[in-house]
């Protein structure tokens, strides 16, 4: 028997059972939107009813060759090909221009979970079936293993999240050698800023929510690459979801930070054949191992002046298929989404990332001109919501989220108690005229989780009491702003940097000798 069981196993599927549910799910079909997300948030195997099936495969199949949705007479000879029910699967396609209008995003979502979950529940319940099936033959063991596996399968496939269960006094040794151990690089991860790191213990963590605040022009996309390239030169694999520049301008602006090439002559295509090398040069050389670029140094010296006319294949035969070279093996990973994107689209995308590629690092530039906000309500109601939400997938997807937002120019969020109630860290900067002159920023922390923001010595003895945060006029008091950190900033190259702030010829002379 418990060979036979085995043999099922391999075997399971669901058997066909109408869904009352999912009649709802397929009526977004008629909408290419829809489609499109479908494509990568709704798995086939949901969809029991074979009509519904046929339906949905010959849509998403056809979207995904084409790029568009099928004309009725092709969708109804591709129907009768099945040979399944033609009268009843064609009734049900043509339903579909009834719903045109009344398909809205809130009743999709719970559309697609519910015909999630109704798989899950037949599933469990096919499980158990073949489970008590052994039990009566007396296979106990065979049934237990069939049982562990099938559940296993289904919490892969299925869940997101890791549900945590344990009895304290049984996870104690576990505890006691985690806390013997040091962080991982892929626990902490350093902002680059040595100093914004020191206050920190080390870096962001996972899974934390860290919003980035700024005024208008601020810089907060230049601030978040900044961040996200020093975790990429630090071996972990970033991903960078772009919601209000293009996918070219990210890039333009990354090889700036890279090459030091300006981003403004390098997106405007102004390179002249000396910058021209140095950019394709420092490319080639980021996107390779630390063990193989003294070698990839050394090839583009021997490539002399033909690097810069080299050609897109010619640059990955000549470079990067010489067996002494090795593509760097984590990733920097830019995702284009236009503005408008939801929650669920994010998690979709970054999960199917960080299952192919690994993921340490998501960056969402910016939450501000996301779904949830510009379709509803500028209110402290709907930032509440969509930061509980970040603060949740980052839980879910074990990652650090930056998240940049609008602040005042008293360095105060946008609905700030209803971000700073959710997020772990928040880190706000701004530019005085000074600041510009030195091309350099000043940091502060806002809130930070893990440790305590610090107050500027001078300060402490104006102070009488410590646990007020009100002013008298009803703001908030941010003591850290007192108390910056300062970063070099440079705009023309998207460059962040580490500021030493040189006072003596004594200083300028210990950095020559660094």
């Amino acid at each position: 028997m418990l060979t036979h069981l085995k043999t099922d196993t391999k075997n399971f599927s669901v058997p066909e059972k109408d869904n009352p549910v999912e009649p709802f799910l397929i009526r977004y079909l008629s909408s290419e939107s829809y489609v499109k997300r479908m494509i990568s948030e709704v798995n086939p195997i949901w969809i029991l009813n074979r009509s519904n099936k046929i339906i949905f495969e010959i849509i998403i199949d056809y979207y995904k060759s084409s790029g568009q949705l099928p004309d009725k007479e092709i969708v109804i000879d591709e129907i009768k090909k099945n040979n399944h029910k033609v009268s009843t699967t064609i009734n049900i396609y043509n339903s579909l221009d009834n719903w045109k209008n009344e398909i809205h995003d809130t009743q999709y979502l719970k559309s697609k979970k519910s015909v999630e979950d109704f798989y899950n529940r037949e599933y469990m319940t096919q499980t158990m079936s073949h489970a008590l099936e052994s039990l009566k033959n007396q296979e106990t063991s065979g049934a237990i293993e069939f049982l562990e596996e099938k559940l296993d399968d289904l919490r892969i496939k299925f869940s997101n999240n890791t549900v945590i269960d344990y009895d304290i006094a049984e996870f104690a040794p576990t505890a006691l050698e985690r806390y013997s151990t040091s962080f991982t690089e892929e626990e902490v991860i350093p902002s680059g800023i040595i100093k914004l790191d020191e206050k920190m213990g080390g870096g962001f963590r996972k899974p934390n929510l860290v919003a980035l605040g700024s005024g208008t022009q601020g810089g907060k996309s230049i601030v978040c690459m900044n961040f996200a390239y020093f975790s990429y030169q630090s071996n972990l694999n970033v991903a960078y979801i772009t919601l209000e520049m293009s996918e070219e301008e990210l890039l333009s602006r990354l090889h700036s930070r890279i090459s030091s090439i300006p981003a403004t002559e390098i997106l405007m295509r102004e390179l002249d054949d000396v910058k021209t090398t140095k950019l394709r040069k420092s490319i080639l050389l980021d996107a390779t191992t630390s063990e193989t670029k003294s070698f990839g140094l050394k090839l583009i010296k021997e490539f002399d002046g033909k690097l810069k006319e080299f050609t897109k294949e010619e640059l990955e035969k000549q470079y990067f298929q010489n067996p002494n070279i090795e593509r760097r093996r984590n990733t920097f990973y830019p995702i284009d989404i236009p503005s408008g994107c939801t929650i669920e689209e994010v998690k979709s995308r970054v999960s199917k990332l960080k299952e192919q590629r690994g993921c340490d690092i998501l960056v969402i530039d910016y939450p501000g001109i996301m779904s949830e906000i510009i379709n509803g309500e500028q209110s402290w109601h709907s930032y509440s919501n969509l930061f509980a939400e970040l603060k949740a997938l980052a839980r879910a997807l074990d990652v650090v989220v930056l998240a940049p937002v609008q602040s005042q120019e008293d360095g105060s969020y946008k609905y700030s108690t209803a971000i700073r109630d959710h997020i772990d860290i928040g880190i706000n900067w701004k530019r005085t005229t000074e600041d510009i002159v030195k091309k350099r920023l000043r940091f502060w922390f806002t809130k930070l989780r893990h440790s305590k923001i610090e107050i500027a010595e001078e300060l402490k003895e104006l102070i009488a009491d410590f646990t007020n945060t009100v002013d008298k006029d009803g703001s908030d008091i941010d003591y850290s702003m007192q108390n910056p950190i300062f970063a070099s900033l440079d705009t023309d190259i998207m460059k962040l940097d580490n500021y030493f702030e040189i006072k003596s010829k004594s200083q300028i002379n210990s950095i020559i000798n660094v």
